[in-house]
C-alpha cells in the first residue's frame, strides 16, 4: 500500500474511532508525525513504567506532563522519556522542580545540542519531584490568512529588513524546535507588548522597545499551525523574505 493510500486509511481511521491497536500499529510504521495525544498519553504511561516507578502522565491543552519523583528517576530514565515522546511526535519544551510540598522551586528551558544536553545539569538540582512539559512537533496545518503578524525587539528591525525571518528557538520560555510566531492581529500583538513590558516592569528588569511586523502571505509557500500556548496566534518553520515584512508604527 502507498504512503499516500496509507494516509487515507489513517485518516478515515482518526474520524471512524482511532483505538489503542491502530495507534500502536502506526506507531511503528512512522506514518505520521505526530500521533492525537490521549494514545501518546497511553502508550507513554506504559513505555515509562517498564523504567520508571512513581510517575503520572497526564495531557491538558494539548500539552503532556510527566510528573516524576527525583528519588525514583535518573538521568537515563529522563532521557528515555524523551526519546519515547520523540517517537510519538512530541519534544520536551520544559522542565519544572518542586521542592516536597510540592511548590515550584524552578522552570528550566531544555537544552539540546548535537552532541549533549542538560539533563545532567538539571538533576543537579536541589529537588523533590520533576514535570516534563511537551507538546506536538506538528500540529494540522491551517489556511493561511492573508496577513499575519509578529513582534519583534525593535534592536533586531534592520537585519530582518536584510535578510527576513529565520525560524530560531532562542531567547524563548521554553524550548521549541526553530519557529516562527504569530498573531492573527495587529492588536492582538500590540497586546502582547503590553504584557511583556508589564512583566518586565513586575520583575524590575528595563522595558524594551518592540515593534510589531505585518506579513504579506500572498504567493508565499507557507505553511501555519496551532500556537498552543497563544490562543490567537499561530507558527512556522519555514522562512519570511524581506520583502514580505513591513514595519508598523
Amino acid at each position: 500500500m502507498s504512503k499516500i493510500n496509507k494516509f487515507n486509511e489513517y485518516s478515515q481511521n482518526l474520524s471512524n474511532g482511532f483505538t489503542e491497536e491502530i495507534f500502536i500499529q502506526y506507531l511503528k510504521e512512522g506514518l505520521i508525525k505526530t500521533y492525537p495525544i490521549e494514545y501518546a498519553v497511553r502508550y507513554l504511561t506504559k513505555a515509562i513504567r517498564t523504567n520508571a516507578t512513581h510517575f503520572v502522565v497526564d495531557c491538558q491543552d494539548e500539552t503532556i506532563f510527566i510528573k516524576l519523583t527525583k528519588s525514583k528517576t535518573s538521568v537515563v530514565d529522563i532521557r528515555f522519556i524523551i526519546n519515547t515522546l520523540n517517537t510519538c511526535g512530541y519534544f520536551p519544551s520544559l522542565f519544572i522542580l518542586y521542592d516536597i510540598n510540592d511548590q515550584i522551586i524552578n522552570n528550566i528551558k531544555y537544552i539540546k545540542t548535537k552532541n549533549s544536553d542538560n539533563i545532567e545539569d538539571i538533576f543537579n538540582n536541589d529537588f523533590h519531584m520533576i514535570q516534563v512539559e511537551a507538546e506536538a512537533k506538528f500540529n494540522l496545518p491551517l489556511n493561511v490568512p492573508a496577513k499575519l503578524y509578529h513582534v519583534t525587539n525593535s534592536r533586531y528591525l534592520d537585519k530582518i529588513l536584510k535578510i527576513g525571518l529565520i525560524p530560531k528557538s532562542k531567547n524563548k520560555r521554553v524550548h521549541h524546535p526553530d519557529r516562527i510566531y504569530f498573531g492573527y492581529t495587529e492588536i492582538g500583538c500590540r497586546n502582547l507588548i503590553l504584557q511583556f513590558n508589564k512583566d518586565a516592569s513586575d520583575n524590575n528588569k528595563p522595558i524594551q522597545k518592540w515593534s510589531v511586523l505585518e506579513i504579506d502571505t500572498y504567493s508565499l509557500d507557507l505553511t501555519i499551525y496551532t500556537d498552543p500556548d497563544y490562543y490567537d496566534g499561530c507558527w512556522t518553520s519555514d522562512n519570511i523574505p524581506p520583502v514580505k515584512i513591513k514595519v508598523l508604527n
